[in-house]
């Protein structure tokens, strides 16, 4: 199973170390969520976006790695429009290859879903 907490807690000494924990194709993910700058960074020195846009590689790293579920915990939160845009384009590929979960209040990550399961008052 892939994971995207709302808060990632990291361990590799920098972003590409971080990534490699969780499978192979990491460039693909520091290029395709624009982290490519930053991947001799300390994680703990990232933005929230950056961290945000760092936990869905890694859950989409895991998939790769043959996880058939992802779940992605409200994964556009603190970003722009260029970096959500990205991440909805690697959710709509996952959810062709995979089962993905996601808890969220973003409407274009909704409009994704198949299926929608609204907790709480309305």
């Amino acid at each position: 199973m892939g994971w995207a907490p709302q808060h990632p807690r990291t361990v590799g000494a920098t972003v590409r170390d971080e990534l490699a924990l969780y499978g192979d194709a990491v460039d693909r993910y520091l290029d395709a969520l624009g982290l490519r700058a930053l991947e001799a960074a300390d994680p703990a020195r990232l933005s929230p976006g950056e961290l945000r846009r760092l936990a869905v590689a890694r859950a989409l790293l895991r998939l790769d790695a043959g996880a058939t579920v992802i779940l992605l915990d409200e994964p556009t939160a603190h970003l722009d429009d260029a970096a959500a845009a990205a991440v909805l384009e690697l959710i709509a590929d996952a959810g062709l290859r995979a089962s993905v979960v996601v808890a969220s209040h973003d409407a274009a990550v909704l409009a994704l879903a198949g299926h929608t399961v609204q907790l709480g008052a309305p």
